[in-house]
């Protein structure tokens, strides 16, 4: 044991445990070193101040990953579900709590909302998407944001998704995903995906 700088008590073997932690998640996540070690700060702040004591050590490691990468300037598209997938935890659940506590805790920790950009990736990968779509898809998000001023509220997988089926039929791809495997990869109703399409027509054309 040694005394943080507030005066608790850390348990040095419990936190060489959840830093060797944050590091295999961060990586399996592609979380660059800088944001990982902006991570590690928060969790040791954290631990110092007993935020973890009784509470899940992998859900607050992914809990400051998150945080970091969506706080980053390098701009890192990260999302609670794949911090899970990387992380030896099996809900959700346990990283929202997490979260919650450090931005409740610590009034310069925010957590700023998960946007299309974060997802986009990922539905990709999931469907197939060439390196030109997945680009254009990219340019299409952010011509649409810029035009908009913001993304209407809209579910950040749904906009993704939309966005992709929207820059699909724009290049033409005749290999291209339906709207079923899009909804799929996403996770949302492919039904919302086709009504919200026209408005990203233009922006894909960008």
């Amino acid at each position: 044991m040694r005394t943080g700088h507030w005066g608790n008590a850390v348990d040095t073997g419990t936190l060489g445990y959840a830093l060797g932690e944050l590091q295999r998640v961060g990586a399996v996540a592609g979380i660059p070193e800088p944001e990982q070690e902006t991570a590690a700060k928060l969790y040791r702040r954290a631990s110092e101040e007993r935020l973890v004591q009784g509470r899940t050590i992998e859900g607050f490691v992914c809990a400051c990953l998150l945080i970091a990468a969506r706080e980053s300037s390098a701009s890192i598209p990260l999302t609670s579900e794949r911090l899970l997938a990387a992380s030896r935890l099996e809900s959700e659940g346990k990283i929202t709590n997490a979260r919650t506590a450090l931005v409740r805790e610590f009034d310069d920790v925010k957590l700023a909302p998960a946007s299309p950009q974060d997802y986009v990736v990922q539905i990709a990968n999931a469907v197939g998407a060439s390196n030109e779509v997945l680009r254009r898809t990219k340019r299409a998000l952010e011509v649409y944001q810029r035009e908009e001023g913001n993304y209407r509220g809209t579910n950040p997988k749904v906009t993704a998704a939309v966005s992709l089926h929207a820059t699909f039929d724009k290049l033409g791809v005749e290999d291209r995903p339906t709207l079923d495997e899009l909804g799929r990869a996403a996770g949302v109703n492919p039904t919302t995906i086709s009504k919200r399409k026209s408005s990203f027509v233009s922006a894909a054309g960008q």
